[in-house]
């Protein structure tokens, strides 16, 4: 895991949508893919996973970063001049709803999941 990591993960995951006839969340979900492995890298994960499903219920595409870094997301209210801080407000301002849970620990290490739920049209929406 290293700073490297977002970008092979949109690269990925939009390969794998467009694969899936998802073209029009490619965009929204590359985005909440990459804040959320670049949190879980800035959180000191050493193991990230990332999972992308397109059938995750009528209309939704469900991205979600497991990460092994202690800790959960808290969404911050940064100022206009704070260079960090709003990633969770965009994941929030594109998903349809969002969340965590922790994970059974894995050699004495933390863990959790982080998701968010994408609007998908089938229908080319």
């Amino acid at each position: 895991m290293g700073e490297r990591a977002p970008g092979a993960v949109r690269r990925w995951a939009a390969g794998w949508l467009a694969g899936c006839g998802a073209e029009s969340v490619v965009e929204d979900a590359v985005t909440v893919l990459t804040e959320l492995v670049t949190n879980a890298w800035q959180a000191g994960a050493g193991r990230v996973i990332v999972l992308v499903e397109a059938d995750a219920g009528a209309g939704v595409v469900r991205v979600c970063v497991r990460d092994d870094a202690p800790g959960a997301p808290c969404r911050r209210e940064p100022g206009p001049w704070d260079g960090r801080g709003r990633g969770l407000l965009m994941v929030e301002a594109l998903a349809v709803r969002w969340g965590h849970h922790p994970l059974a620990s894995e050699a004495g290490r933390p863990g959790k999941a982080v998701w968010a739920d994408l609007a998908w049209g089938r229908d080319g929406a």
